[in-house]
């Protein structure tokens, strides 16, 4: 393959150095269909809509706030009612904030030791509360095996 001239001058071809012949011309662009000026990404469309000015009534008067003011009222309004949808999304949003911290609000509350009536009244209560759940198991072993709980006993 034969070699170009070489162009006339000093200027030498190389890395970053073009031959003068296919650099850019003056007001020329290297990508001429590319963005044109003042084309708005997506990201700022969506800004300049969520801090554009709404106008709401609060209290009697007309004030304008941000339009992302209002769909977070709004949100916290749902939430409250009781929707889950409303209710995790604004959890979540708060959580990425920071603002659901543990140490954020009183720490735990420093209980007395209980009493010997008190321990007395917490076995009692423990105890029928296990003796309950296991009759209620037997009850189920019975309905399902439809045997009687005189059988159930022979069983055990």
């Amino acid at each position: 393959m034969p070699r170009k001239a070489k162009p006339s001058g000093d200027y030498e071809v190389g890395y970053g150095k073009p031959p003068q012949h296919t650099r850019f011309k003056p007001g020329q662009s290297g990508n001429p269909k590319g963005r044109r000026k003042g084309v708005r990404n997506l990201k700022s469309i969506i800004e300049e809509e969520l801090y554009r000015p709404v106008s709401i009534v609060e209290g009697g008067r007309r004030r304008n706030v941000p339009a992302f003011q209002v769909i977070f009222r709004q949100s916290v309004t749902r939430a409250a009612k009781g929707e889950a949808r409303a209710f995790s999304a604004l959890a979540q949003y708060i959580q990425r904030m920071g603002l659901m911290e543990e140490d954020v609000g009183p720490g735990p509350v420093a209980q007395a030791p209980l009493s010997a009536d008190e321990a007395a009244l917490l076995r009692e209560f423990f105890a029928e509360a296990k003796a309950g759940s296991t009759a209620s198991a037997e009850d189920e072993m019975t309905a399902e095996d439809n045997t009687t709980a005189d059988e159930a006993e022979v069983l055990r």
